[in-house]
């Protein structure tokens, strides 16, 4: 469970943190040989209004699949511990905390690296790195330094403007096939 030196770089130059693990109830149950139960479990969770969007979430790309984080499983354990069995829940729980507890503890990291002010980092970066021979530190600081700088900032900002702009167009796009196939209601 280690992200690589990249994968954390990456975050700290876009200054997000890591995002929460998210168990696809699908393949869930098809590692415990339980194919055939997966969408019960899912209309199981839905009956039960658990899904809030927060936790427990639709996956877009199955149908009628969902994803679910370390709360989620939690919020849905009657269903999941009743459909997969108490052995494989309490497995996928477990595994589910490690995961998360190793999530925040990354999170923990970045924002520590966030908070640091300027000095102590350059301090770092000259003394104390090349001192204990952590080149992975050093270059997580040096990406921390370049982070706050107006260029990386400009680059954060025109990246979220392309995406958004691509997610409107995208929707729009969607929108007006949807207009063209179904029939207008006004029409009568």
């Amino acid at each position: 469970m280690k992200y690589s030196e990249s994968a954390v770089i990456s975050k700290i130059m876009n200054r997000s943190d890591f995002d929460e693990p998210l168990v696809n109830i699908k393949k869930a149950f098809e590692a415990c040989d339980m194919d055939n139960y997966w969408r019960s479990a899912c209309d199981r969770i839905a009956d039960a209004e658990l899904i809030d969007m927060k936790h427990v979430f639709i996956d877009i790309e199955t149908p009628l699949n969902l994803l679910i984080d370390y709360k989620g499983v939690a919020r849905c354990a009657d269903v999941v511990s009743g459909c997969l069995g108490e052995d494989h829940y309490s497995q996928m729980k477990s595994y589910m905390n490690e995961y998360h507890n190793y999530m925040e503890s990354q999170n923990a990291r970045l924002r520590l690296w966030r908070k640091t002010k300027l000095m102590p980092l350059f301090s770092f970066i000259v003394k104390d790195a090349k001192a204990f021979n952590v080149p992975r530190l050093r270059k997580e600081a040096i990406a921390e330094l370049i982070s706050r700088t107006y260029i990386n900032k400009a680059r954060i900002w025109l990246r979220d403007i392309a995406l958004n702009m691509y997610s409107w167009f995208k929707l729009r796009t969607l929108i007006q096939a949807f207009k063209q196939v179904s029939p207008d209601s006004n029409s009568e």
